[in-house]
């Protein structure tokens, strides 16, 4: 029988349809998901990256909303549905 293993992705794609992935064996925590981040960052040709995200708990880190703040000349993280929810239950 086939052995089942598990593999988790983040990716991204931009508005000229360049794309990038990485995949982990273990959960993606804070560290790679900023380090994801840094990397689209350096990729993006000194542009602005606007990064739409799930609602992944890690998404929602102090530590990464932290990092945001630090780099938001460079990035801006958005999930779109949460802010959505957020306007709704207002």
């Amino acid at each position: 029988p086939a052995q089942k293993f598990k593999i988790n992705m983040i990716s991204a794609i931009t508005n000229t349809g360049k794309s990038m992935f990485a995949l982990y064996n273990e959960s993606i925590n804070i560290d790679k998901f900023i380090d994801f981040c840094q990397k689209v960052i350096e990729s993006n040709n000194g542009k602005k990256v606007f990064l739409i995200v799930d609602n992944l708990r890690v998404h929602h880190a102090k530590l990464v909303k932290a990092w945001e703040e630090e780099n938001k000349d460079k990035i801006k993280v958005s999930n779109c549905l949460y802010e959505y929810q957020l306007q709704i239950s207002k």
